[in-house]
């Protein structure tokens, strides 16, 4: 199955670990995993900061961030 990308305005809600944010999407908080690639931006956002993420799901219903924006 291809997978799915969606873009959302959410809440950061902070880190579950180190390669995980948690972005509070609708009301529902929600895991997304992050790459490398963008885990310096993911460590410099502060809590409660309006964000867009794209990120797309995989069959096994892992999120996985395409983008981070801070609004």
């Amino acid at each position: 199955a291809a997978e799915e990308t969606v873009t959302k305005e959410g809440t950061f809600a902070g880190l579950a670990d180190s390669h995980t944010i948690a972005v509070d999407i609708d009301g529902k908080e929600t895991m997304i995993q992050v790459g490398s690639d963008l885990q310096d931006k993911m460590n410099s956002m502060s809590e409660e900061q309006k964000v867009d993420v794209e990120y797309t799901k995989d069959s096994n219903g892992v999120l996985t961030l395409k983008s981070l924006e801070t609004k």
